[in-house]
């Protein structure tokens, strides 16, 4: 009767760690499959947004149509996700993007929400302050829909690629075009690397190859902090809401970054999004997408 009764509770472990695998797996193949899906839907939707971008003649003049192309991003977003782009679902996908980078040929361009004027949170409006949700334990739909975000897009001015030093500061593009403005006289200086080398020894590198190096590194360092001050901004206005979930700049490897130095790029930070309720946990992605500059005819 004892190895019976040993035998039976065996089985009974068995099972249960069976299950609990068969779980785990089935929860693994269920996020592969979603974050997949959600994969192919912010990038093919970034590349369809940056189609609108519009070329002229010059690099320096190149202009791009900020709010057009966020709006069209945003909506290839939603319909690649199923969604209909004017429904609630569809517009709330907003909220799940902090910040939205359009790197251009002398700088860059931020896409970010703000608070509309007047608008109070959402704890003061309906006195459920205590009941704001904390962690990824409630559901999906609570942990979200604290109420409607009265918020509304905006694009920043544009934010040139720049170093200082003590009595120059030095502006960067996606090409050896840079611009040197002394700081005592105001005297402004444009030109080539190789033109302007000569002129200013003794602040610019003496290669080629270290002139690009302290390029990139100069506006890897500006897109970073620049986006890490919005990101900032879109947890302030998620707090607002009495939202607690933490959008932050993920790690992103060098040669990543070395993509958007080089040609005209827009780069969007989509986080927080449900792989289908709160078990499954949250999409979190930095997508990228390139696109060159054709002169216009």
């Amino acid at each position: 009767m004892k190895h019976i009764n040993l035998s039976i509770i065996f089985v009974l472990i068995m099972v249960s760690v069976f299950l609990i695998l068969n779980q785990k797996i089935d929860t693994v193949v269920a996020i592969t499959k979603l974050q997949s899906q959600y994969n192919n839907a912010i990038d093919n939707a970034v590349e369809d947004a940056l189609m609108q971008i519009v070329d002229q003649d010059s690099l320096a003049s190149t202009s791009i149509d900020f709010a057009s192309i966020t709006d069209s991003f945003l909506r290839y977003l939603a319909w690649n996700l199923g969604l209909n782009a004017e429904s609630q679902g569809g517009k709330s996908l907003l909220n799940y993007v902090p910040v939205i980078a359009y790197i251009v040929q002398d700088g860059l361009y931020m896409g970010y929400q703000k608070v509309e004027v007047g608008e109070e949170s959402a704890g003061e409006d309906n006195g459920e302050k205590d009941n704001v949700v904390e962690g990824h334990e409630e559901e999906q739909s609570k942990y979200w829909n604290v109420g409607e975000w009265n918020t509304s897009m905006d694009i920043s001015e544009r934010i040139p690629f720049e170093c200082r030093t003590d009595s120059y500061l030095i502006q960067y593009t996606l090409t050896d075009f840079i611009r040197v403005i002394n700081l005592q006289t105001k005297e402004n200086i444009e030109g080539y690397y190789g033109d302007l080398i000569p002129l200013f020894p003794e602040i610019l590198p003496s290669t080629r190859e270290d002139f690009d190096k302290e390029r990139r590194l100069v506006i890897i360092n500006c897109l970073t902090e620049t986006m890490n001050t919005y990101i900032e901004n879109h947890n302030n206005i998620a707090k607002h809401y009495g939202i607690k979930y933490h959008f932050s700049l993920p790690n992103i490897d060098m040669e990543e970054w070395y993509r958007t130095v080089d040609d005209i790029s827009m780069l969007v930070l989509f986080q927080g999004y449900p792989y289908g309720n709160s078990t499954l946990g949250y999409y979190n992605r930095i997508a990228l997408g390139g696109a060159r500059v054709r002169k216009a005819e």
